[in-house]
């Protein structure tokens, strides 16, 4: 971590006055914490995490699309010199590594053949819960299930689109999700056969269609089928 640089007391008085310095170096937010975790205070007409706060007043604007990290792994701690701001991807990586256990959360051993990792996030998951889950799903009511994951999508928290936004603007996001499609398209163009209508040679997505003919196709048909069911 940085050599410390600042002091509690240079910040406002209403907020200095809620900062325990602990003896680690950490500056523990005494204030509101959230549910997260997180310390929260006002600044400038709306609640933000304290740490956030701290790290604007004393060192300046967080660069555009980068999240603070805590170097301190300590969330009420809202010391800058503890502070990094990364990408949300690294951000979740160091958080993954910081969190890694030797089980999954039904008692998996997280080892050998039985840990996989998702290629856009780069997060790690466990296999065998991944293929029960894929079984549960196959199981269940088609029509229901999506009913249920097209309400799910459409009641999401202004916070969640707002991450989401962001997130598709991270450059290495958009690299990782990039690079997944293309080798998508290249498996498909080696394992299937092109799109059946005639002068199209793109890969085959759904249907025995490429992916244009295939949403060309869903788009007129949606209003009255209520959605799709891929092939």
């Amino acid at each position: 971590m940085a050599e410390p640089t600042h002091v509690p007391s240079e910040l406002a008085p209403r907020i200095a006055s809620r900062i325990r310095v602990d003896p680690s170096g950490c500056w523990i937010w005494t204030g509101y914490i959230g549910k997260d975790g997180y310390g929260v205070a006002y600044l400038q007409g709306r609640n933000h995490r304290a740490h956030r706060v701290a790290y604007i007043l004393l060192v300046g604007e967080i660069p555009p699309l980068l999240h603070l990290d805590h170097l301190c792994n300590v969330r009420p701690c809202v010391n800058p010199a503890h502070l990094e701001p990364v990408t949300w991807l690294e951000n979740n990586r160091r958080d993954g590594l910081k969190r890694r256990q030797d089980t999954c959360a039904q008692g998996h051993v997280m080892e050998g053949e039985n840990v996989a990792v998702r290629p856009v996030s780069g997060l790690r998951y466990c296999r065998e819960c991944n293929t029960e889950q894929a079984r549960e799903w196959r199981g269940q009511d088609r029509p229901a299930k999506l009913a249920k994951r097209r309400q799910d999508y459409r009641n999401r928290s202004p916070e969640w689109r707002q991450r989401q936004a962001e997130l598709r603007q991270d450059p290495e996001y958009k690299r990782r999700a990039a690079e997944r499609q293309r080798r998508i398209r290249a498996q498909r163009l080696i394992d299937g056969k092109p799109c059946s209508v005639d002068g199209c040679d793109k890969p085959v997505d759904a249907r025995g269609w490429c992916k244009t003919h295939y949403m060309r196709w869903w788009k007129e048909n949606r209003k009255a089928t209520d959605g799709h069911t891929r092939g």
